[in-house]
């Protein structure tokens, strides 16, 4: 395991260690779709943002929404004063 140290650089390490990786993703989501989109479908090549975009979406539509709902029971007091 890669231990980093407690000031500054150690926390640039990490950082620069985190990007590298996200950077090695999103370079095979890259090179995934280079091999089907465009060789198989003939879709034009996607740069890097959108390579990121594209894994935000997908990460959006296949994870749990961190949001929970929330249903609201709204009791109406003046009940008794319509029905008059």
């Amino acid at each position: 395991m890669i231990r980093f140290g407690y000031g500054f650089l150690g926390i640039l390490a990490l950082i620069t260690t985190i990007l590298i990786i996200y950077c090695i993703h999103f370079g095979i989501i890259m090179l995934l779709w280079k091999i089907i989109a465009v060789e198989f479908l003939g879709l034009p090549m996607i740069n890097f943002g959108q390579t990121i975009g594209l894994w935000f979406l997908g990460y959006m539509l296949t994870h749990k929404i961190p949001f929970r709902m929330t249903i609201l029971n709204i009791t109406n007091n003046n009940v008794e004063d319509n029905e008059k």
